[in-house]
């Protein structure tokens, strides 16, 4: 009898094609650990699945500036690269560093040599110190690579990638994931609509019926600029934190200027991203 588990042939997931769930980050995403006298970072985080940081301090000792990408769940991998390790003089240690690797567009994410750990991986490190030093810059360039990712599940691997440039800061462009079976669920764009839109001085969020399997699910609503920043607005009427299927809620955006601005809204269901424009 033919084994069916013995000739399977895997298929090759490559970098930078769209697999089952693909989520544009609308816009790309800066996160950059903007040097200051004191510890700085800013962190991007993919549901409750992965989270990329960058971090940066100075000081008349040295400077400490550093890209990383850490899982947040314990089946959840990154493709490794390398493992960079550094004496340190004056604290008499090894500073040992886990590099992810990159991955340009169209390499098999899942090949047969690749490397999963679930630990924390460095994109760029540059430390110095006390006459000590570590430069990670494998990701330091002006080109798209993407990261690979493998959610290890009782059935099997679900593979993926997350596109993103490292020039000056980590820009997070886009990700895509074989199913949604990651943790990871994006909504249908048509579960609310944002009216008036153009906007003036008031934005109405109305869930459509049966929108939701859960009757309030607890949501989350923060708007963004054209910049990526998210700006602050107050609630005019309605209650957004429970978004409870065929209700609304009504903000007043009334202090902002003239532009493009982005919904994003999260519940435990999943999240979905509208985009909206103010005129004055």
């Amino acid at each position: 009898m033919l084994n069916l588990f013995q000739h399977q042939v895997v298929a090759q997931v490559l970098a930078g094609h769209e697999l089952t769930l693909y989520t544009d980050i609308i816009p790309d995403t800066l996160i950059n650990g903007i040097c200051h006298s004191s510890a700085y970072y800013e962190t991007y985080s993919i549901d409750n699945s992965l989270e990329i940081k960058s971090f940066c301090s100075t000081s008349p000792g040295g400077t400490d500036e550093y890209t990383y990408i850490t899982p947040l769940q314990p089946n959840v991998y990154i493709r490794s690269g390398r493992i960079d390790s550094v004496y340190n003089n004056f604290g008499a240690y090894w500073m040992i560093a886990c590099v992810a690797k990159p991955l340009y567009y169209g390499d098999t994410i899942n090949s047969s040599d690749a490397e999963w750990k679930s630990i924390t991986q460095y994109l760029v490190k540059v430390y110095s110190a006390s006459g000590s030093s570590q430069s990670i810059t494998d990701w330091a360039d002006t080109s798209d690579k993407y990261i690979g990712i493998n959610y290890q599940t009782t059935t099997g691997n679900i593979y993926g990638w997350i596109r993103l440039n490292w020039s000056n800061g980590a820009l997070v462009k886009d990700y895509s994931f074989e199913t949604n079976q990651t943790g990871i669920n994006i909504l249908e764009a048509n579960i609310f609509t944002l009216y008036p839109n153009p906007a003036t001085t008031t934005l109405t969020i109305q869930s459509t019926p049966n929108s939701y399997r859960d009757n309030s699910p607890q949501t989350t609503v923060t708007i963004y600029n054209a910049q990526g920043q998210v700006v602050s607005y107050t609630l005019s009427r309605g209650e957004c934190v429970s978004l409870s299927a065929g209700k609304g809620c009504v903000l007043d955006i009334s202090p902002f200027p003239t532009g493009l601005y982005y919904l994003h809204l999260q519940s435990e269901e999943g999240t979905a991203t509208k985009k909206f424009e103010i005129i004055k």
